[in-house]
């Protein structure tokens, strides 16, 4: 088993500081009083990150996305270049970074109410990567198109409004280059 080093620390705590941002809907009365329920599960994603070894071959992984709740999600996702932040500040994407060389397919779909979707992840350097870690988040990211919707008064007679924020999470890769 590998030692966790200081970085990979940091980058995990960053994976999961989006992985558990903005989850589900969030319901407020007009007068500013929360709900004590939590919301349903939203997604789940098996496995929680993609993490391997280099040498030489390209590395092909499967995400699967679930969507537990009883409308479709409109999804669209991104690679995050965690190699390429300094200070907070993100900088200019080198041929070392995961950005250049990561396929993912497909970017933007819709899954289905109770349904699943693959996602292929396939990660394909053209230069010799420099020897240790190289880091990304896949970011999940929920398309709301509608965020707000009144949906009646309570028994106050307030009206109650729910505020769609969706779904946003971060999936760790971590690359172990060996030469």
């Amino acid at each position: 088993m590998k030692r966790i080093t200081g970085f990979t620390r940091i980058f995990l705590f960053i994976c999961l500081f989006f992985l558990f941002c903005c989850p589900g809907t969030s319901r407020v009365s007009a007068a500013g009083s929360t709900t004590d329920k939590l919301p349903p599960r939203q997604l789940g994603i098996a496995p929680p990150r993609i993490e391997a070894d280099f040498s030489g071959p390209p590395i092909n992984e499967s995400i699967t996305i679930y969507n537990y709740n009883d409308k479709p999600k409109e999804m669209r996702l991104s690679l995050v270049d965690v190699s390429s932040l300094k200070n907070g500040v993100v900088l200019q994407p080198t041929e070392q970074s995961l950005s250049r060389w990561t396929i993912i397919n497909p970017k933007h779909f819709v899954i289905e109410p109770n349904s699943s979707q693959v996602v292929r992840v396939s990660i394909r350097p053209k230069v010799k990567l420099a020897k240790g870690d190289h880091f990304a988040i896949l970011r999940l990211q929920q398309v709301i198109q509608n965020r707000k919707i009144i949906t009646g008064t309570n028994k106050d007679g307030q009206k109650t409004m729910a505020v769609a924020l969706g779904s946003n999470y971060g999936l760790p890769i971590i690359i172990h280059a060996q030469k």
